[in-house]
């Protein structure tokens, strides 16, 4: 009975391990052919191999997870070993602390105090990857810099010390136990602040890269604003002249209707100056201003003015302006270009529709989020710049922030419209 239930206890603390590892690289809880594999290696190991030579089994055990949690990513390999370190060593800090809190209560030397503390990590290790910022553990990790990434594999290297003390003698383990376990926590810790505040110092450095990058477009903006004020000036000036060179009623009435006419057009983009997010409203200016000088005309439909999304604003303009983009290189001169923004349960709806030549079948439109799948040229001869790279890198950052994008093609009074919509 005592040897079924540490072949139990080994399966539930690879069992425990996966979740974390799962949790950490965004994957789903669902068992894989893999992951049974794995349960199965350990389930061997723990059979043929001898209770008595722990420290081959602990050897051995490293090498496994090493690998496995290694195989669940294509990220570089310091990532993946560092997924892993901080996969094992938590595993680590969780079996500590479950052993500490039951040996206040049990004996070391009760039986069933082994599977009893892995039961606890199972629980702890899902409450804490499934509802605590504990899950952006790795994702901060790899837009660290590398000294903190080296300074997590050092933390792993002492944890795994620890536990090689253990195995060797339990004894003097236990009894400097909280001593140990304080040292692990306080270490952990250390390195979750210092990781977290490295990624929002990395957040902020994009934010200033970004606005770098589209500092042209604002200034654009405010050239063009200082422009039409003074066209506006002279407008009115203009006006005030009329009843000076129309000398009846019928041509001053028509003077005036075609310069109301001419003045309208710049009152279509006044809507977009009023959206809270200036860079995207400066964008979306600056796109529709490239549109009118190819002859095609963008209509906008601004459902919000108040925009909310969980993505930073410099990305959602990104977003935003790589299917602008596509729509206005897919489209001709005379062409209408239809966008639609608008915010709904926190969080940012785009669509954009633009005439196209034919029908596009699920299949073909499905293929245009493939990498390097491109209906233009692969490389632009003037420019020589390559296609077939921004709805591909458009659907993985999206995915990342747990947003959606979608396309369809649809007939509309004889006419083919391809829709995009992007939500995040």
């Amino acid at each position: 009975m005592k040897t079924l239930l540490l072949h139990i206890s080994s399966i539930l603390e690879f069992v425990y391990i996966v979740i974390i590892a799962k949790s950490l690289s965004k994957q789903s809880f669902v068992p894989n052919f893999k992951d049974i594999v794995g349960g199965f290696i350990i389930t061997c190991t723990y059979i043929f191999v001898p209770e008595n030579n722990s420290v081959i089994l602990w050897i051995a055990g490293q090498l496994f997870y090493l690998i496995y949690v290694a195989s669940m990513t294509k990220d570089s390999i310091l990532n993946r070993i560092n997924l892993y370190c901080i996969s094992y060593g938590i595993a680590i800090l969780l079996n500590l602390f479950m052993f500490t809190v039951i040996s206040l209560f049990l004996s070391q030397d009760v039986w069933y105090v082994p599977m009893l503390g892995n039961i606890g990590c199972l629980f702890l290790s899902i409450f804490l990857f499934r509802f605590t910022i504990c899950k952006q553990l790795y994702e901060f990790l790899c837009h660290a810099r590398m000294p903190y990434k080296l300074l997590m594999l050092n933390s792993y290297i002492l944890l795994t010390v620890l536990l090689l003390f253990y195995k060797i003698n339990a004894g003097d383990f236990y009894t400097n136990l909280i001593y140990w376990l304080t040292i692990s926590f306080v270490l952990l810790f250390a390195n979750i602040c210092i990781l977290y505040y490295d990624h929002q110092l990395f957040q902020k450095q994009q934010e200033v890269i970004s606005y770098q990058k589209n500092l042209p477009i604002y200034q654009a903006l405010v050239d063009s604003i200082r422009a039409n004020q003074h066209e506006f000036s002279n407008r009115i000036q203009y006006i005030q002249k009329l009843p000076y060179f129309c000398k009846d009623y019928d041509s001053l009435c028509k003077s005036l209707m075609k310069t109301s006419n001419s003045y309208c057009k710049p009152l279509q983009h006044y809507a977009l100056l009023q959206i809270d997010m200036p860079l995207l409203a400066a964008t979306l200016y600056a796109l529709s201003s490239q549109a009118e000088q190819r002859g095609i005309h963008i209509v906008f439909n601004i459902g919000a003015f108040h925009l909310v999304s969980h993505a930073p604003e410099y990305q959602l303009t990104d977003f935003i302006s790589i299917l602008i983009h596509n729509a206005i290189e897919a489209s001709k001169e005379g062409d209408k270009l239809y966008v639609q923004v608008n915010t709904h349960q926190d969080r940012l709806q785009f669509e954009i529709r633009n005439p196209v030549l034919r029908k596009y079948s699920s299949s073909e439109i499905s293929r245009f989020f493939h990498k390097g799948y491109t209906t233009k040229n692969p490389r632009d001869k003037t420019t020589d710049t390559p296609h077939g790279y921004g709805l591909y890198l458009l659907l993985e950052n999206i995915t990342k922030l747990n947003g959606s994008i979608g396309a369809e093609c649809i007939v509309h009074k004889n006419n083919f419209w391809i829709i995009f919509s992007l939500e995040v």
